[in-house]
């Protein structure tokens, strides 16, 4: 990778239920926020018109996100939503 290369992780999911039970939260937002100085976006496609209220609380629009006194450099996360 070039030092002006950026990355870009990208998840597609149709339900938030998977992600409470699946993936640690706590683990999940301390990935982010250590992550936010780094050349990189990630974007989660929430498929459907299922509640993404976690999916949405990791996009942090209008607020970075904080945890244990650790505060996000910057926003990182965009969920986007998609109906079909």
């Amino acid at each position: 990778m070039d030092s002006n290369d950026s990355i870009f992780p990208t998840f597609m999911t149709d339900d938030d239920i998977p992600f409470l039970i699946y993936v640690d939260k706590i683990a999940t937002i301390e990935t982010i926020i250590a992550s936010s100085g780094l050349p990189m976006s990630i974007i989660i496609v929430c498929v459907g018109d299922n509640n993404f209220e976690s999916m949405n609380e990791l996009d942090s629009d209008g607020r970075l996100l904080q945890l244990n006194g650790k505060k996000a450099q910057r926003d990182i996360v965009q969920a986007v939503g998609m109906i079909m």
